[in-house]
């Protein structure tokens, strides 16, 4: 009994008809020298312990007629031998051997047994050629073949093949499922993320609307006005007009830095004076206006139409805060009807010596396009004193 592998030289035998190692205790590969044996008829290595792949280089011995490579431990797929037409005899069975069985065996005119049994082929067995005859074939024991005869009792391949199908289904459900889940998964995240977003820039509205009212609707007694002012004493005085008094006070436990004016009520245009006030700087919002606990922010501008030091409060750092707007009106605001609800004052309105110069004295002088501007103009420079107000030299204005 021979061991060890077959000989590299045996393959140098070109002239070599027949080669017969079979029952013997062969290992290794069948080497792919084969190829070179031109006139190889026949081929016995059966009953050995061959492994690797069958290769392809046996096609090309276009003489042989028998190959006998049975109980072996050759492994892969089928070789390609459609050009052996003159082969009679196959055998491959009890290998490893997989895949299909090849459609061109059908095609070898020669062939007149074939043994694939004992090995994992699958898929359809042929029934033309030599695949006819129950006699001239064997394929037992591989149980994944199907079709074939009707002596082979094999089941339908549309059978096997619905198998595959649902298989392949499946697969393909279970990734589509995958994906729709994932892209699920992506969109309640952005949507979750924008809700969370918005809810926190509502809780971030809300919340300044909340600080807001606290102002809006804050509550301040005439006993606290009347104490932090000491009485409305006169050394808490910090200007006073035609309409009433101005105070200084400290209000609250955080003692928050006030000026609170008292209206003089005996003055019928006291109240449309405050009113206006009101209207005024309800609209506007700067950190050198004074401004009401309840006044609103706006994009408005104002004209404050008396504008003069003693309506200028300086706080302890010097920073100066513009107050009184009894005849301030808003500009975005303003046309002829506005403007003679905002005023509350009737001629010159304003502070003598700081009233604007283009303001319109209800003097019958002053009609047409005749205005103080030009009033004033006419007078400069010789005759000044002609029309300067006697009050303003009186009161040292």
């Amino acid at each position: 009994m021979l061991h060890g592998s077959i000989p590299q030289e045996l393959m140098e035998a070109r002239s070599l008809v027949s080669l017969n190692v079979s029952y013997n205790n062969l290992t290794g590969d069948l080497p792919s020298e084969v190829g070179k044996l031109e006139n190889l008829i026949q081929l016995y290595v059966s009953h050995n312990q061959l492994s690797g792949h069958i290769p392809q280089t046996l096609g090309s011995c276009l003489s042989l007629e028998d190959i006998s490579l049975n109980r072996n431990l050759f492994e892969g797929s089928i070789i390609n031998i459609r050009d052996l037409r003159d082969l009679k005899l196959l055998d491959l069975s009890n290998n490893n051997l997989s895949g299909s069985i090849p459609g061109y065996l059908v095609n070898l005119s020669s062939l007149e047994y074939v043994n694939l049994s004992v090995n994992s082929l699958e898929g359809p067995v042929p029934t033309e050629g030599a695949f006819r005859n129950f006699s001239q074939f064997s394929i037992f024991a591989n149980i994944n073949l199907c079709g074939g005869i009707p002596e082979l009792q094999l089941k339908p391949c549309s059978v096997l093949g619905e198998i595959k199908r649902v298989k392949k289904k499946k697969i393909v459900i279970g990734i589509g499922a995958g994906v729709a889940l994932f892209v699920l998964s992506v969109i309640i995240g952005i949507i979750s993320r924008c809700w969370f977003k918005k809810r926190n820039k509502n809780d971030r509205v809300n919340n300044m609307y909340s600080s807001t009212a606290v102002h809006v609707h804050e509550r301040v007694s005439y006993e606290e006005l009347h104490n932090a002012t000491g009485g409305f004493s006169v050394g808490n005085t910090i200007g006073s007009g035609k309409f009433g008094v101005v105070y200084k006070a400290l209000l609250g436990a955080v003692n928050r830095a006030v000026a609170i004016k008292v209206l003089n009520l005996s003055k019928p245009e006291a109240a449309k004076s405050f009113s206006a006030e009101c209207e005024a700087l309800k609209g506007v919002r700067h950190r050198n206006l004074v401004k009401l606990v309840t006044a609103c922010s706006s994009v408005d501008y104002k004209a404050h139409c008396d504008l003069k030091p003693s309506n200028v409060l300086l706080d302890d750092d010097l920073t100066a805060h513009v107050s009184d707007f009894g005849l301030a009106r808003l500009l975005l605001k303003f046309d002829h009807e506005s403007f003679l609800n905002q005023l509350s004052l009737a001629g010159v309105r304003g502070t003598i010596g700081y009233a604007a110069p283009g303001k319109q004295p209800t003097n019958e002088l002053f009609e047409g396009s005749f205005t103080l501007y030009s009033y004033t103009k006419s007078a400069l420079p010789e005759r000044v004193m002609d029309i300067v107000d006697t009050l303003i030299l009186q009161r040292g204005l």
